[in-house]
């Protein structure tokens, strides 16, 4: 302070009319308000609520009339009593809106529903004729996947924003073609619900419920389905554009009447984890593993707040699986990215009581998930324990614990000897390329310390090192990755290039490999390992055009350690 009042400081922060005495304090929607003007602001607050009860009676008495909407209802109106615009949000500076995002499949980026999108009685009740000049709509809506997981409703509600969700659902053949992609080509990863009615349930409920029935987050569970359907569509290539155009409409629609904390439900950690595995495969973006980090950290509470196992409150034995199956894939979702980003889980089982799922049976896809589910037990969390924990572990602790990880039975169907059997659906290849490779993963993060350690260390490489078997361990762990790699490449090279998990954790260890024959170019390993490496440059050369995130970290990563080998 320049003592020199208003002085500089607080003319710049543009309180000169408080300066010296005055004081700022919190506002309702904002970050602070003048004290001499807390009754303005009240009066604001009033004066918005009175504009939106007035909409709402001017919308419900066009709807009644069947009249078109009013222009005192246009988008640009409806914002006229919030104050959004005046404060910043997790995208910037609502002034500034983002650029127009257009409905996919779409002609315009008019918001009108295809007639043939719903029934006759339901597009009665909800017919609109919006022509919004959409560009302003749009980017508004991505204003509001802001506020996810908040609720937008207390500060931006708009009227008719969950009718505007509904317009920008694809005709329902184009989205049924989707969600048939998903079924054949993403659900082999992940299975949240297992019954074969899943799908064809949620599609019935968006496309037919009454408007004011229809749930907010199942709305958006559906939307996240056509995202991951966009980015495995074997039919075109990978549409990213239109997989974040319905990723961020689901976010506005868990953003609906509080759907996330103030309505705990089973639906709701459904439409969550579909966006965590969208953020953690598909997403193109490098902060995408900790946007999926945060909105676990939101799943796990309120699946805590829901989850107890379903015998205790006498569900029917189909309720209680369902729950089941979603509540151990969020469990085994957790514990994948929990060690990925080195953070703590946020599902100790020692907590858990829900019981696995049973899976009837005995197709590939149920037993798959049934083997995961007890790999993850028995070893991913055992890890977990030992390498996040605060103090470095012992070493005979590490390798008793390599041992149980390769002690674990694989069942003949699942093992990777098997990958190139005839006829073999490419979803049950896929998942034998996903117990290879994650069970590798896990032997070298469960290794990492020890083997860095010995990196580290001043002395040359001797077959006698206290960590060799770390290194040794590590070494044939990633040339099994990259096998494991190039023989569900060449068997499914499409839609082996939609998932980025097969391709960065395979780089990483190649980059491990390298860190290693940059450390001791004259170790025993050096024969063995180079083969691999240069499959692993032919893999990434070849792969560029089917996954371009894979071509883009070998250009910055890889090709810089392995020039010298060449």
């Amino acid at each position: 302070c320049d003592r020199v009042f208003p002085c500089q400081s607080c003319v710049k922060r543009g309180c000169a009319e408080i300066c010296p005495d005055g004081s700022l304090i919190s506002g309702k929607g904002s970050r602070f308000i003048l004290a001499n003007t807390e009754q303005l602001h009240e009066k604001i607050v009033s004066m918005s609520d009175r504009i939106r009860q007035l909409e709402e009676a001017l919308e419900a008495s066009h709807l009644n009339s069947g009249a078109p909407p009013h222009p005192l209802l246009s988008p640009e109106q409806l914002t006229v009593k919030s104050s959004i615009e005046l404060y910043s949000t997790v995208y910037g500076n609502p002034a500034s809106p983002s650029p127009p995002i257009t409905s996919p499949r779409h002609t315009s980026v008019g918001l009108t529903r295809p007639a043939t999108a719903l029934s006759a009685s339901t597009a009665a009740q909800d017919r609109e004729d919006i022509d919004p000049g959409g560009a302003e709509v749009s980017a508004y809506l991505v204003q509001l996947s802001a506020y996810f997981p908040l609720s937008w409703s207390p500060a931006a509600r708009v009227s008719g924003i969950r009718q505007r969700l509904r317009g920008m659902l694809p005709v329902r053949e184009d989205a049924q073609g989707l969600c048939d992609q998903v079924v054949r080509h993403a659900l082999w990863q992940h299975n949240p619900d297992p019954s074969e009615s899943f799908i064809p349930e949620l599609i019935q409920h968006v496309f037919t419920a009454p408007l004011h029935a229809l749930s907010p987050p199942r709305l958006a569970t559906f939307f996240m389905v056509l995202a991951i359907g966009c980015a495995v569509d074997l039919r075109q290539g990978p549409q990213l554009a239109d997989a974040e155009h319905y990723h961020h409409l689901a976010r506005v629609a868990m953003g609906d009447e509080d759907s996330v904390q103030g309505e705990t439900s089973t639906d709701s950690v459904m439409a969550m984890f579909f966006m965590m595995w969208y953020l953690l495969v598909f997403h193109d973006r490098k902060e995408s593993a900790s946007v999926a980090w945060g909105i676990m950290g939101v799943a796990a509470r309120v699946s805590q707040s829901v989850y107890r196992d379903g015998l205790r409150w006498k569900f029917l034995p189909e309720q209680i699986e369902r729950r089941r199956a979603l509540f151990w894939e969020l469990v085994s979702f957790d514990a994948r990215l929990s060690l990925a980003l080195g953070r703590p889980p946020a599902f100790p089982l020692h907590y858990v009581d829900t019981r696995r799922p049973s899976f009837p049976g005995t197709t590939y896809p149920m037993l798959f998930f049934e083997w995961n589910h007890h790999f993850m037990t028995l070893c991913l969390q055992p890890v977990i324990d030992l390498v996040l924990g605060a103090h470095t572990p012992k070493y005979s602790a590490v390798t008793s614990l390599d041992c149980t990880i390769r002690d674990v039975c694989i069942p003949p169907f699942l093992r990777l000897p098997a990958i190139d059997d005839p006829g073999a659906p490419a979803g049950l290849i896929l998942q034998r390329a996903h117990v290879s490779i994650g069970r590798d993963i896990l032997l070298c993060q469960l290794h990492r310390t020890f083997y860095m350690q010995a990196l580290d260390s001043p002395e040359d490489f001797i077959p006698q090192h206290p960590y060799i078997a770390s290194i040794t361990s590590t070494v044939y762990s990633v040339c099994q990755m990259i096998e494991s790699l190039d023989a569900v490449y060449r068997k499914e090279p499409a839609l082996a290039g939609r998932f980025t998990y097969f391709w960065s954790n395979t780089l990483e260890g190649a980059v491990q490999l390298c860190l290693l024959l940059s450390r001791f170019p004259s170790c025993p390993f050096v024969q063995f390992t180079l083969p691999h490496l240069e499959t692993c440059v032919s893999l990434f050369k070849t792969a560029g055009t089917l996954c371009p995130k894979a071509e883009e970290s070998f250009v910055c990563t890889f090709q810089f350690f392995a020039r010298p080998w060449k």
